[in-house]
């Protein structure tokens, strides 16, 4: 036991380090050599954001246009650039890929599309990417894969609060042993129930949820020491519920020991309706409840990615793209006391989100924020607006009685938001001109499918303090066709790392 306690923290140590605060060490910059345009918008991030030089890859013969093929995509985009990191020995700090202006925004993936068995899938999930998706969900790419194309192929998004105990393994003898364990445990076999969610924690040392498992067994088997030890293990490796465990009759009799209870009372006491934010890692493969595994045999890898800006006549001007990440990076750490709103109307566009607009009012409020649903297009009250989710094709954002305060985000669930080859609809970088600090759309039609935008839980995610990248991937469960645009570093809710 002593043994496994010093793994343990071992092991902890590294995982809480790859996934800490997320700093402009550890963001990319990739510019477009024969831009400008993006050379211009690379350099006015960098000075605001103090990246290391040595984090910006410049690219030559970037493919013109505002969509790509696959292969050009692969060949002249993604491979360069992955090969640039590990040349430079910068892969594992790197968490964040971000393009500059001079990209194009979509990426025609026919060919994997057309390998879709699922007629469902085929129909709704269109053969158009968006570049910073498909960076983001590389690894399907390395293993030529089209299961990025799926309605859950991000795995670091989070869910509903009883994923946390979801079988989290593709490995079959893991997968089976955690069934078994389920399984026996239901029959009231508590003690051998415990001994293998115990032996799958010892293995699986980054996923709290197991030693929670073991724990509440141990406890039904009245082996309290062992279920209180199980206890600690589990807050040590990052589960973060006190609710959980205050309201848990498994673990009632342990909860109110000395040795326990200050522990739980550091924990967090925010609502168990779905999963809490994870910090994000690219160096670790994330599993089917949403935990990360502490060795790469399992599990699948991701990049965060996203453009700074797009400069088009229907996106921003070089000047409006260096004013916004200007304007973001001085918003971090500030704890701004805007409002959050919520529009809800009779436009499908709000609809097909409203039924999780809830968990995030609820989410917000304990954290003492000021959040509301909306029953108009736009808000017509006054005051700040620290978050924004709409749900229109046209969006008029000026003269509005309210206004973005720095570090802002917003973002609205349309058709062609992020389509910037063509007039129709409103696009996301007027939320950004408007002074949100990051946005996202659609770059094809992505259809009123709830899991290929962020869900309101963003913004809930996004108050809790982590980066406003981290944010958009921990809510969206599909990606591939969401494009996201302007400063991933931007974190006006987080803590200053420790000196």
């Amino acid at each position: 036991m002593i043994r496994f306690c010093l793994t343990l923290v071992a092991t902890l140590l590294v995982c809480q380090a790859a996934i800490a605060r997320v700093t402009a060490v550890n963001v990319v910059v990739v510019v477009n050599a024969d831009s400008d345009d993006s050379q211009k918008i690379a350099d006015a991030y960098v000075a605001a954001r103090g990246v290391p030089q040595e984090n910006l890859i410049h690219l030559r013969d970037v493919p013109d246009g505002l969509k790509i093929s696959l292969e050009d995509f692969q060949t002249k985009i993604l491979m360069p650039v992955l090969s640039e990191l590990d040349g430079r020995g910068l892969t594992p700090k790197t968490k964040v890929i971000a393009y500059s202006a001079g990209f194009p925004t979509s990426v025609n993936v026919s060919r994997h599309h057309d390998q879709i068995e699922d007629e469902d899938i085929k129909k709704y999930q269109r053969p158009t990417a968006s570049l910073t998706g498909l960076t983001y969900l590389y690894h399907f790419l390395l293993a030529d894969s089209p299961n990025y194309l799926g309605f859950g192929a991000n795995r670091y998004a989070r869910g509903q609060f009883g994923r946390h105990f979801a079988n989290p393994f593709t490995k079959p003898s893991d997968r089976s042993a955690f069934d078994a364990a389920m399984a026996t445990s239901r029959s009231d076999q508590y003690a051998e129930a415990g001994e293998t969610f115990e032996s799958l924690f010892q293995a699986h040392p980054a996923m709290p949820a197991l030693a929670i498992l073991a724990a509440e067994n141990r406890a039904l088997n009245k082996d309290n020491e062992a279920a209180t030890l199980l206890v600690k293990q589990a807050i040590a490796a990052g589960w973060q519920s006190g609710h959980y465990l205050r309201e848990n009759t498994k673990l009632s009799d342990l909860v109110n020991r000395d040795d326990l209870k200050s522990l739980i009372q550091r924990l967090g006491d925010h609502p168990t309706s779905v999963q809490e934010p994870i910090g994000f890692s690219s160096q670790v493969g994330w599993s089917n409840s949403g935990y990360p595994f502490n060795k790469f045999d399992q599990g699948i890898r991701y990049m965060m990615s996203c453009m700074l800006a797009v400069v088009h006549e229907r996106g921003s001007t070089v000047e409006q793209a260096v004013a916004v990440l200007k304007r973001a990076a001085k918003s971090d750490f500030t704890y701004p006391r805007g409002k959050f709103w919520f529009t809800n109307t009779k436009d499908i566009r709000t609809k097909t989100r409203f039924p999780a607009i809830g968990n995030s009012l609820e989410w917000l409020r304990h954290l003492g924020h000021d959040a509301d649903l909306v029953h108009t297009v736009m808000p017509k009250s006054e005051g700040d607006c620290i978050g924004l989710m709409l749900g229109t094709a046209r969006m008029d954002l000026k003269p509005t009685p309210w206004q973005f305060m720095p570090g802002a985000i917003s973002e609205n669930l349309t058709s062609l938001s992020a389509a910037f080859g063509t007039s129709s609809q409103s696009k996301i970088t007027e939320l950004l001109h408007a002074g949100a600090a990051l946005s996202g759309g659609a770059v094809a039609e992505p259809y009123a499918i709830p899991n290929k935008f962020p869900s309101p839980m963003l913004y809930g995610y996004y108050a809790s303090g982590v980066s406003g990248i981290e944010a958009f991937y921990l809510s969206i469960p599909s990606p591939y066709q969401y494009l996201i645009v302007g400063d991933p570093l931007v974190q006006p809710f987080a803590r200053p790392a420790k000196k």
